[in-house]
């Protein structure tokens, strides 16, 4: 029968563990970089705290911000008068897919995917519904949805009439990038103040 050490082994395994805490009289590199890294964020304001790698949770600014659409859309159209009028969406889906006047609310939209915090508008715009239903200005992928500033600024929340191709789901993107299922107008031909 052979005999086991208990004490032998217990006393090793002390000595593994005393040798797997390290020396508190030499401070590895790795412990001096987070100890100084730990300091550095104590001594700024909480505001100014930061990661010792890039966030991407920085403001776009202007600067920064995707190039906007040149094109001014005309302010009239021959035969507006003749196509089928949309002021609801229980009115637009006999429409899908055709020319029509949307008569809404225009507005700025933020287009994210999940839009945390506060808006970012980059040029999106939509026309609100009297049913609240939000119909964009071509699919948010095209470069003509990112409208000019100007022309935000001459209608932002107020009522307008656009003349467009109707979808109830805004086309696909074809080289794959993200596309909203919202409804939206494309082949544009004119926008302006909606007169009763």
């Amino acid at each position: 029968m052979s005999s086991i050490n208990y004490l032998g082994i217990i006393g090793g395994i002390g000595l593994c563990l005393l040798s797997c805490v390290p020396s508190q009289s030499e401070p590895t590199q790795a412990s001096l970089a987070k100890s100084a890294i730990r300091n550095k964020a104590i001594d700024m304001n909480e505001d100014q705290a930061s990661l010792p790698f890039k966030q991407k949770t920085r403001p776009l600014s202007e600067a920064e911000s995707p190039s906007r659409s040149e094109l001014v859309l005309p302010d009239v159209y021959d035969g507006a008068n003749t196509l089928p009028l949309i002021t609801q969406w229980k009115e637009a889906e006999a429409y899908d897919g055709q020319l029509v006047r949307v008569v809404g609310k225009y507005i700025e939209s933020d287009v994210r995917m999940k839009p945390i915090g506060t808006p970012r508008y980059v040029g999106h715009v939509s026309v609100v519904l009297a049913d609240d239903i939000e119909v964009s200005l071509f699919p948010v992928w095209k470069r003509d949805a990112r409208r000019p500033q100007a022309e935000i600024n001459r209608f932002k929340d107020q009522e307008v009439e656009v003349i467009g191709i109707l979808y109830r789901q805004s086309p696909v993107d074809p080289s794959g990038g993200a596309s909203p299922l919202s409804p939206c107008l494309t082949e544009i031909k004119a926008l302006y103040h909606f007169k009763n």
